[in-house]
């Protein structure tokens, strides 16, 4: 709440100085959440090294949870509520779907929570999982969003 109300200060005081003083460079714009692609890089190694530990297939990569992933965690760290909503999932297309969500100040940090969690481990070692993609965002306040999400196989027909 405080990180809002001083991003608010700090967006009403640009405005002012930019209004009282033309021809004068107005400052930077507020702090805003940015995707976080090295820790996105550092946690899908973790959990990659956690799924082999627990003898369960590699997943593959894909695009479409990268995406939602990055949009669910920049949200949070803009101020979203830090949790799944009932339609978390609409990206999985009727097949069988997870979802991690971590908050911290390091990637080990966020994996260590997710690990004491039994059923977010129960998701990361699932072996129903074929695909898999972490998204990562820093907040202003310098904390890590993670949104993992798992998807498996499409349903036969």
């Amino acid at each position: 709440m405080r990180g809002r109300m001083r991003a608010g200060i700090a967006a009403a005081l640009t405005g002012v100085a930019a209004t009282a003083l033309p021809g004068v460079a107005a400052a930077a714009p507020a702090c805003s959440a940015e995707v976080a692609p090295a820790q996105e890089k550092a946690m899908t190694q973790l959990i990659a090294a956690e799924r082999a530990d627990a003898d369960a297939p590699k997943v593959r990569k894909h695009r479409t949870l990268l995406r939602a992933g990055r949009t669910k965690s920049v949200a949070m760290a803009r101020g979203a509520a830090f949790a799944h909503s009932r339609d978390a999932m609409p990206w999985a297309n009727g097949r069988a779907a997870g979802q991690n969500l971590a908050l911290a100040s390091t990637v080990r940090q966020a994996f260590t929570a997710m690990r004491r969690s039994a059923p977010h481990l129960a998701n990361i070692r699932s072996r129903q999982w074929r695909f898999a993609a972490v998204g990562a965002a820093r907040s202003c306040d310098g904390l890590l969003y993670f949104t993992v999400n798992f998807m498996g196989p499409p349903p036969r027909s």
